[in-house]
């Protein structure tokens, strides 16, 4: 976006935005008009300053506090940029010119995790801020399942990571991904409360472990299954065999002869 304005004055500009400053020479004043590019996009460098000289003695030597010369300065960002004009006769004008960006788009999301293996049941709800115009949004996974393109919140996820890529009218990109996982969060509020997960309240115990565990009412012919976050079958055991799985948290299944299914969370330490 250009800008362009009208600021004279008598001796050097102590502060500059953007528009005209002077210095009178006793002729006509050595005068600099300032037009500003401002960047695209928050953080990128494809703004640009032109200036353009009158009055005063050509030819005109441009310094720039970069250490550039000539009335154009390109692909910069935000930030402030000093410039000295110096006409034949050594008069000058000089001053700061403020380079402006827009906001910074910033997407936020909470996401809510499955509540056991195979539900859809995974929630992402999303605040995009930082923009004064209208954007688009599109949706993408390699791993989750039920994804609604036509929404920006979404619900009925799988496990799986989610990714999120906002484009404003101005052609700004921003991505985010989130992870939706299995949800710990009633065992870790238990241990959190000084609770432990024993035989009196579990299947599976001691909950947390260091490794080994033990299962509670558990037959030699029920099959436990041992899964990780993601949704991994890690290890496949019955009753009598021993575990020994690294730090981390599991979702354990346990398969009855009779076709039923219990699950508990285990946590390794």
């Amino acid at each position: 976006m250009k800008t362009k304005n009208a600021l004279i004055a008598l001796l050097a500009v102590t502060s500059l935005t953007k528009g005209t400053f002077a210095q009178e020479t006793g002729k006509s004043p050595l005068m600099c008009s300032v037009s500003l590019t401002t960047p695209k996009c928050h953080g990128s460098s494809d703004g640009e300053i032109d200036l353009t000289i009158s009055g005063g003695q050509a030819p005109y030597t441009v310094i720039w506090g970069n250490g550039a010369s000539g009335t154009t300065l390109t692909g910069i960002g935000a930030g402030n940029y000093d410039v000295m004009v110096i006409d034949s006769h050594q008069d000058t004008i000089s001053g700061p010119i403020t380079v402006i960006e827009p906001a910074e788009i910033v997407i936020n999301g909470i996401v809510t995790d499955v509540s056991s293996l195979g539900s859809a049941n995974g929630a992402i709800d999303v605040t995009v801020s930082g923009l004064l115009e209208t954007y688009t949004y599109s949706w993408g996974t390699v791993d989750g399942s039920g994804i609604d393109l036509s929404t920006l919140d979404q619900n009925g996820l799988k496990i799986g990571t989610y990714n999120l890529k906002v484009t404003s009218a101005g052609g700004c990109i921003v991505e985010k991904s989130f992870r939706v996982d299995l949800s710990l969060m009633l065992n870790f509020q238990h241990i959190q409360q000084g609770g432990s997960l024993t035989p009196d309240n579990r299947i599976v115990y001691p909950n947390p472990s260091n490794g080994p565990v033990n299962f509670r009412n558990v037959a030699m012919d029920d099959k436990i299954e041992i899964y990780n976050t993601y949704g991994l079958l890690v290890k496949t055991l019955n009753a009598q065999e021993p575990t020994d799985l690294p730090t981390g948290n599991y979702q354990v299944n346990i398969k009855k002869a009779d076709g039923s299914v219990q699950n508990e969370t285990l946590i390794v330490r």
